[in-house]
């Protein structure tokens, strides 16, 4: 799992880079982000989608630890998920 850090009180943007096997032409309909300690659901957001890149811009929670970054997306007919861990430091 790929691993972000964030200094508190940062507001960045976090961008995924979407490969299709074999280059097979695809688009992404619709993207949305969670941000969970655990279980618990500390915040979410939309994505903004352009072309192949989907952009969640996230600001960091308050308190030194570790998050779950959680991406879903949906290409054609299927729905996708990236997880990241966010490290609040």
């Amino acid at each position: 799992m790929q691993k972000i850090i964030f200094d508190i009180g940062e507001h960045r943007h976090v961008r995924l880079k979407i490969h299709a096997a074999q280059d097979a032409p695809f688009r992404i309909k619709s993207a949305s982000w969670e941000l969970l300690r655990g279980n618990t659901l500390e915040a979410s957001g939309e994505c903004e989608i352009d072309e192949h890149i989907i952009d969640a811009y996230i600001e960091a929670p308050p308190g030194k630890t570790s998050y779950i970054l959680r991406v879903t997306y949906e290409i054609n007919d299927e729905v996708l998920v990236e997880q990241l861990e966010l490290a609040v430091v």
